[in-house]
C-alpha cells in the first residue's frame, strides 16, 4: 500500500514540475505584460519569470498550436527557422523580442534547452512551452484605421441663389466618424461637380468648415480647416477640385465631427445655371501608424443651387403696347418690356457730334456775315469812284 501511495506521490510531482515548468515563460508584449492576442503589424516578445538556464544560448521554436504535447515531439518552426537567444546572467529572458510582422495563426512557444530540435520532458531534459493544453497566442490580420463619411442631419436642401451674393453659400454637411481601431488624419477631400452652369467661371473659391455646433450653418462658432488650393477650383466645366487639409484634420479613434463645404461664386452666372457636386473621395492615414485609411460612404451627393438673377444692371425703357394680326380674323394684342443698357460713353459721343454741328453751323453763319459784309463795302467804293469821275468830267 505504501509503494502504491508513493509512486502516485512521485507521478504528481512529476507532472507538478513539467507543468510548472512549461508556465514559466509566455508571450508578452515589449515591458513582459503577458499578452495572447496579437496583430499582423505588431512584435512578440518572449518573458520568463524563473530561471531557466543561466547564461548559456538556447533554440526558440515558434511551432502550430498544439495541445497534446508528447515527449518527443520533433519541433518545426513556423517561422522556417529557429532563433538562438541566450537568457541573462540570472537565467531569465526579460522580454526578448521573437517575432516581427508575424503571420495569422495559432502558435506555442518552445525553449528547447538542450538545442537538439526535439520537446524534451524528463528529469535529464526539460524544455519550456507556451502551453501545453492551450494555444499559446494568436496572431489575427492587423485591422486598418477606418473612415466613415455620410450626410449631416443638417445638411442644406436645394435652393435658389441670387448671383448677386458673395457670401460663402453651404452645399453640404457632412458628418465623419473615425473607427475604433486608430485615430485618422485627413489629408484632402475630392469633389466632382456637375449642373447646367460653368462650374470653372461660375466658382471662385470652395471652402471646407468644422461646424462646431452641427447646426448646417457658417456661423461665427466654425472654423476653416481646408480650401481650394487653386483659383478657379474647377479647371473645366464638369471636373474635378480638390480641397487640401493644411497640415491634416486628426480625429481620434472612434469619434465624429460635422463638416460644412462652402461655394464662393463668381460673376459669371446666368439665370437657370445648375451648381451642385459629388465628395468622390477622401484621403486619410492612421494617425500612428501611417497606413491608408479605409474610407465608406462615399460617394454622398450635394444639394443643388440654382441661380435665379443676374449680375448684369440693365434699365427698361416703358412698355410699348404693339397689335399684331395673326392669321385669323381676330388681332391679338401683345404687350413687351424691351430692355435697354445706357451707357456714359454713349451719351458723350452724342454730345460730342451735337458740339461739332452747332460749330459748323456757327462758323458758316459768321462766313456768310462777314463775306455780305466786305461785298457791301466793295459795292459802295466802287460807287463812290464813279460818282467822282462823272463829277470831274462835268465840271471840265
Amino acid at each position: 500500500m505504501k509503494k502504491i501511495f508513493y509512486l502516485f506521490a512521485l507521478l504528481f510531482f512529476l507532472f507538478f514540475v513539467s507543468t510548472a515548468k512549461a508556465q514559466t515563460i509566455w508571450a508578452s508584449n515589449s515591458t513582459g505584460g503577458e499578452k495572447t492576442t496579437f496583430y499582423t503589424n505588431e512584435t512578440i516578445y518572449l518573458t520568463s519569470n524563473k530561471i531557466i538556464t543561466s547564461a548559456i544560448s538556447v533554440r526558440i521554436y515558434i511551432v502550430n498550436d498544439n495541445n497534446t504535447w508528447a515527449n518527443g515531439t520533433v519541433l518545426n518552426d513556423a517561422r522556417a527557422s529557429y532563433t538562438e537567444k541566450s537568457t541573462n546572467d540570472t537565467g531569465y529572458f526579460n522580454s526578448e523580442p521573437i517575432w516581427t510582422s508575424p503571420s495569422v495563426g495559432k502558435y506555442d512557444i518552445v525553449v528547447d534547452v538542450n538545442k537538439d530540435g526535439i520537446y524534451n520532458n524528463s528529469f535529464q531534459n526539460n524544455d519550456y512551452v507556451d502551453s501545453l493544453t492551450t494555444t499559446g497566442f494568436e496572431v489575427l490580420a492587423a485591422p486598418y484605421p477606418t473612415l466613415t463619411i455620410s450626410l449631416g442631419s443638417n445638411t442644406p436642401t436645394n435652393h435658389n441663389w441670387n448671383a448677386s451674393d458673395k457670401s460663402d453659400n453651404v452645399m453640404i454637411q457632412m458628418k465623419v466618424a473615425s473607427g475604433s481601431y486608430e485615430g485618422v488624419t485627413i489629408n484632402s477631400i475630392g469633389l466632382k461637380a456637375s449642373g447646367t452652369g460653368d462650374d470653372k467661371n461660375g466658382i471662385s473659391i470652395i471652402r471646407l468648415i468644422l461646424d462646431s455646433n452641427n447646426n448646417g450653418v457658417y456661423d461665427s462658432s466654425d472654423s476653416l480647416i481646408g480650401y481650394s488650393p487653386t483659383s478657379p477650383p474647377y479647371l473645366r466645366d464638369d471636373t474635378f477640385a480638390a480641397i487640401n487639409l493644411q497640415n491634416g484634420y486628426v480625429l481620434t479613434a472612434n469619434s465624429n465631427v460635422s463638416m460644412l463645404i462652402t461655394y464662393t461664386m463668381s460673376s459669371s452666372l446666368s439665370p437657370g445655371d445648375t451648381f451642385s457636386f459629388q465628395v468622390a473621395s477622401v484621403t486619410a492615414v492612421g494617425s500612428s501608424s501611417g497606413q491608408s485609411a479605409t474610407v465608406s460612404g462615399i460617394p454622398i451627393s450635394s444639394s443643388v443651387k440654382t441661380v435665379i438673377s443676374s449680375v448684369t444692371t440693365t434699365s427698361t425703357v416703358q412698355a410699348t403696347t404693339s397689335t399684331t394680326a395673326s392669321t385669323t380674323s381676330t388681332a391679338q394684342a401683345t404687350t413687351s418690356t424691351v430692355p435697354t443698357t445706357t451707357t456714359i460713353s454713349d451719351q458723350g459721343e452724342k454730345s460730342n457730334y451735337m458740339m461739332i454741328a452747332i460749330v459748323i453751323t456757327v462758323a458758316v453763319i459768321v462766313g456768310v456775315i462777314v463775306f455780305l459784309f466786305f461785298r457791301t463795302r466793295l459795292s459802295s467804293q466802287n460807287y463812290d469812284y464813279k460818282w467822282k469821275q462823272i463829277s470831274v468830267s462835268h465840271f471840265n
